[in-house]
């Protein structure tokens, strides 16, 4: 039926040709067919017609149909485990389309499906080659050839649109090797055919023996190894003072052996000391046992510082030997030890007793009492004053940390022997903090109530601010509060105290400081000539006042931020110091600490401080600015945090 369309096409394709050329035969020299009453226009265009191609049930190209020629076939469709075997309608293969085509076509695509191959390889070998496609996966699998000391199987793989290789994966097996020494297990060892060695443990020791592991040989199974002991040969020595008079082997399985008899001694009764047979060599020595009827006693007298003594004894005139006791039958075999060494001088109203030697002026030495809170340092007291030649000093009761009242002595010592009399007693206080407050501070109340510390008239060189006064917390140390006071060695402020005021410690004598935890601002000038060699101010600290450490020789530095405050314009380190750059840091400054809620180190903070020689930043910083460390020639540690 389709050839006759086609035929019927063309028989009206040729008939509309020849209508054409006849009316250009017949053409009036009028080229508008408007002007033509005898010829009208046809308004319906030539039809066109598409060939869609589908790949499984999709389309895949649609082509236009041209009026003359052949159309042009699209690439050629890919699918995964398949060959194009080309385009289909219904089951003719379709090659080519030529014009003219009087209806829409539809061409299917058809594909050949792919085979591919599995080798399987054992260490390099050709076991076997499966076949599958993508349609079919199901292969066997060959058997894996056998490999002694090892367990085998195929490694892992896919069956996709490629041939493949899978390989054998052999797997050493892991053996033991159990060591034991008398039935118990002493280790457990593993091996494989690959690592056929290992360090054999210790063989446990056995009192009285030598011991070895057996000969083993590590193969393919699981091995036993038993400790083998023997016994160890050991000697009694038989003696004499330094003379040998017989030597007996033994074993620790031997329960006796025969002695030797004792060598007789004129005056003595002689005997074996008891022993024990054991795992060692042993020395049994002879005991003689004295009789004397000549022993005359000597008493005792005690040495001086001129003379020596001597212990009581008693000296045979038979055998001129000495003895400890009356029966004469502990012998002092060293004759010397009978004499005592002359003693050191008794100092009695500034003089010896016995040589006259007379003691050196100690009334420049002075041993004072102090208070501390307690804080988990260790405390003690030391003389003051200028310790003579050939005197030493003993501290008894020094070095406490925990609260109570704590009695020092310091015993005297001239040419290494005691004075008596002489010792110097203090009392050594620690106190816990709270209400406790040193005499002489004066507080003041604040217009909110609570109280501030605003001078120091005492005595007592250790000075402890209350945390309480008159029921109110004691906040702030008011500025010069303790200003030009030279009296203060120690200052504890608590925690209560959140405000140091200006000056408020300048020109004192202090060594030591406790700084409040709560702190929060410092004024200028507040520890000016601070004596301290170390102050660390806590995180809380917002603000520092100008100067507030100027002319202070401090070794080391706890500081939360770089300048005044932590927004401060003023970053360099010198600003604290009474200046805004090196020149004002004191060369005494080894090491600075930064604290842990620091986030940034500005830009030339520490620029030019030559004599500093340890930084430790604080966990927080993120940034450390330009030349931040220029100029720090003498650093040589710098602990930066991970972050």
């Amino acid at each position: 039926m389709k050839k006759y369309l086609v035929f019927a096409l063309m028989i009206v394709l040729a008939l509309t040709l020849c209508l054409g050329l006849a009316a250009c035969n017949g053409d009036t020299g009028n080229d508008d067919p408007s002007e033509d009453p005898g010829v009208a226009p046809d308004p319906t265009p030539a039809p066109t017609y598409t060939v869609t191609f589908k790949v499984d049930n999709t389309d895949y190209a649609t082509v236009e149909i041209p009026l003359v020629g052949k159309i042009t076939f699209p690439t050629d469709p890919a699918k995964s485990g398949y060959t194009f075997a080309g385009w289909y309608d219904g089951e003719t293969k379709v090659t080519e389309i030529t014009a003219p085509v009087t209806e829409n076509k539809i061409l299917t695509a058809k594909f050949d499906i792919v085979t591919y191959t599995a080798t399987f390889k054992a260490d390099g070998a050709v076991v076997d080659t499966k076949e599958f496609t993508v349609e079919n996966k199901n292969i066997t699998e060959p058997s894996i050839p056998a490999k002694v000391g090892y367990t085998a199987a195929w490694e892992t793989y896919t069956l996709g649109a490629e041939s493949i290789t899978v390989n054998a994966v052999y797997t050493p097996i892991v053996y033991t090797a159990t060591f034991k020494a008398d039935g118990a297990v002493v280790a457990v060892k593993e091996f494989t055919v690959e690592t056929q060695s290992f360090t054999a443990p210790d063989v446990p020791e056995k009192t009285g023996y030598f011991g070895m592991w057996e000969t083993y040989t590590l193969g393919t199974e699981n091995i036993v190894v038993n400790a083998v002991y023997t016994a160890g040969d050991y000697v009694v020595t038989f003696k004499v003072g330094q003379q040998i008079i017989g030597q007996v082997g033994f074993t620790v399985e031997d329960t006796s052996i025969t002695e030797p008899s004792v060598p007789f001694r004129q005056c003595y009764t002689g005997k074996w000391e008891n022993y024990t047979l054991g795992a060692q060599n042993i020395t049994v020595n002879a005991v003689y046992t004295l009789s004397h009827s000549n022993l005359a006693k000597v008493p005792a007298t005690d040495p001086k510082c001129n003379a020596t003594g001597n212990i009581e004894y008693w000296a045979c005139s038979g055998c001129n030997k000495y003895f400890s006791n009356a029966t004469g039958t502990v012998e002092i075999t060293n004759k010397d030890s009978v004499t005592v060494p002359t003693v050191g001088c008794v100092y009695v109203s500034g003089s010896c007793k016995w040589c006259g030697d007379a003691l050196p002026d100690l009334s420049g030495l002075v041993l004072s009492g102090a208070t501390y809170v307690s804080d988990g340092t260790e405390r003690s007291l030391f003389v003051k004053g200028d310790v003579p030649d050939n005197i030493t000093l003993s501290y008894v009761g020094n070095g406490k940390k925990t609260s109570g009242t704590y009695t020092v002595t310091v015993k005297l010592y001239y040419k290494t022997n005691y004075i008596d009399g002489a010792d110097l007693t203090a009392t050594l206080k620690i106190v816990t903090a709270g209400s406790y407050s040193t005499d002489g501070i004066t507080y003041a109340q604040r217009t909110d109530g609570d109280y501030e510390v605003t001078g120091y008239t005492g005595t007592d060189p250790y000075v402890i601010i209350a945390n309480q006064f008159n029921g109110k917390n004691v906040v702030s140390v008011k500025s010069y509060a303790f200003n030009g006071s030279t009296t203060p060695v120690y200052v504890y402020i608590p925690d209560t105290v959140t405000n140091i005021g200006n000056c408020a410690f300048a020109g004192t004598n202090i060594t030591e400081i406790r700084i409040s935890a709560a702190l929060k601002t410092i004024g200028a000038n507040a520890f000016e000539g601070f004596k301290a060699e170390k102050i660390h101010l806590p995180d809380t600290v917002t603000a520092i006042g100008h100067a507030a450490f100027k002319g202070a020789a401090l070794q080391e530095i706890r500081i939360p931020f770089v300048g005044g405050s932590r927004t401060s314009t003023n970053t360099h380190l010198g600003y604290i110091f009474g200046g805004d750059n090196a020149s004002s840091v004191p060369a005494t400054l080894k090491t600075v600490i930064i604290g842990d809620d620091c986030t940034e180190i500005p830009a030339y903070a520490f620029n030019g401080c030559s004599a500093i020689e340890r930084f430790d930043i604080g966990s927080s910083v993120t940034k450390i600015g330009n030349s931040a460390f220029a100029g720090c020639t003498s650093l040589t540690k710098i602990y930066i945090p991970a972050n």
